[in-house]
């Protein structure tokens, strides 16, 4: 694997990190997964080149500068300052995702249009909230992958769900959320909710949950993004966030009241 590509992988690490979801709310660096999902889309995440040498870090810049020129990065430097942060367009991010075998953003639209549908399904709806005064009703991973919670050997869907969710997650079309107890719950944005909206209407929401498994990609450079992104996780849970005043997402409760119980009255709740 050629240096460009490890560039571009490293950036798609960093980013698929910061929207891992929080299952451990007791980290330090909880909040800053908060943070960096707050500013991703106008800020991208952190860059540092990692070379050691002057040499080694200019060499790196005109690597990045040269992609930014291709239409595959988007780097900040705010003030004509040296790159503070970056992030892949769209459609670099899908030739990545595509080439190590993860859902593209077209792969990742029937979820978007499945957690559509169960918003307006009251009696199929498994989520908490009823959306209500702009809050989204979330999903359980449980119900999106037909896993349920305590099945340890197959608890391995719930990160094939995430990986399937990343498209969405970084464009702010979908967000995460979970309990202490470390059960994900994921809902549309407003954004993704009038997105959804727009293709139910113009009927071209796909009706295939779960969507078709992307084509296997390549191991060798899948294997390198992984362990990219999973240092990266590390070193978030482990960082101080730039506001230590900020609370961040407050978790999901461990026994939520569901949208049906709502409807059905109190009894039907006990």
């Amino acid at each position: 694997m050629n240096d460009r590509n490890e560039i571009l992988l490293s950036i798609l690490a960093k980013a698929d990190a910061v929207f891992w979801p929080i299952r451990n709310h007791d980290t330090p660096g909880r909040t800053l997964f908060y943070e960096r999902r707050r500013v991703f889309l106008s800020a991208g995440v952190p860059w540092a080149s990692g070379a050691a040498s002057e040499a080694g870090r200019k060499a790196a810049q005109r690597e990045l500068d040269a992609l930014r020129g291709e239409g595959l990065v988007k780097a900040y430097n705010p003030r004509g300052a040296r790159t503070l942060g970056v992030r892949l367009t769209g459609s670099a991010d899908d030739d990545l995702r595509r080439m190590i075998g993860l859902a593209t953003y077209a792969d990742a639209l029937g979820f978007l249009d499945e957690l559509y549908r169960r918003r307006h399904d009251p009696d199929g709806f498994d989520g908490i909230g009823t959306g209500a005064g702009g809050k989204p009703p979330w999903s359980s991973e449980e119900a999106l992958t037909g896993i349920r919670w305590g099945d340890n050997d197959n608890r391995g869907y719930y990160v094939l769900l995430t990986y399937d969710l990343y498209p969405l997650l970084w464009r702010g079309l979908v967000k995460s959320n979970s309990s202490v107890r470390g059960h994900v719950w994921y809902g549309l944005t407003a954004k993704g909710y009038e997105l959804a909206r727009r293709r139910d209407e113009a009927a071209q929401a796909t009706g295939e949950h779960p969507p078709v498994p992307p084509e296997p990609g390549d191991e060798d450079a899948f294997d390198f993004y992984h362990d990219r992104r999973m240092e990266e996780i590390d070193a978030i849970e482990c960082g101080t966030p730039k506001d230590s005043r900020d609370l961040g997402d407050i978790p999901l409760p461990v026994c939520p009241t569901l949208r049906k119980w709502q409807r059905a009255g109190p009894k039907a709740a006990k």
